[in-house]
């Protein structure tokens, strides 16, 4: 048991031996070399090409996206605290892209979904809400006997 400590302990100071002597910090991501300031990559010069639209993060769509995020919960919260709604009409799925409310998932009723899509029209406005809450085909109480 000793013996491996102390080959622990002698491996590791070679390990460190061998570990250049610098006043600077060793980035150990950068191959152990110096992060100096004049060792930094610079970005690459202006080329004129194209950065494509879906990689651009401009402060305004920064600002859209915090928009939208907000007016997600707000609708959210107004949907959880209206209790004439059934419970899956509370819970539906929204989505704020730019502005526009989608709503997804299922309801009880047309009732409910009727009523979902107005108080999310108070909310945002009306033409910004897509309603694409579906209600479940109710099945009639008596089955047919085949053969009849």
């Amino acid at each position: 048991m000793r013996s491996v400590a102390l080959l622990f302990l002698i491996a590791g100071g070679l390990l460190a031996a061998q570990q250049p002597k610098s006043s600077q910090p060793i980035d150990m991501q950068n191959q152990g070399r110096p992060n100096k300031p004049s060792e930094m990559k610079k970005p690459p010069a202006d080329t004129g090409q194209q950065i494509p639209a879906d990689r651009k993060r401009t402060v305004s769509a920064k600002q859209a996206h915090a928009a939208d995020l907000k007016i997600t919960a707000d609708v959210r919260k107004a949907l959880r605290a209206d209790e004439s709604l059934s419970l899956a009409a509370r819970n539906v799925r929204v989505t704020t892209v730019n502005g526009e409310v989608t709503l997804r998932g299922r309801v009880n009723s047309e009732t409910d979904k009727t009523a979902v899509a107005r108080k999310v029209q108070d909310i945002v406005g009306t033409g910004k809400v897509t309603n694409d809450l579906t209600v479940p085909a109710h099945k009639s109480p008596h089955k047919s006997e085949p053969g009849g």
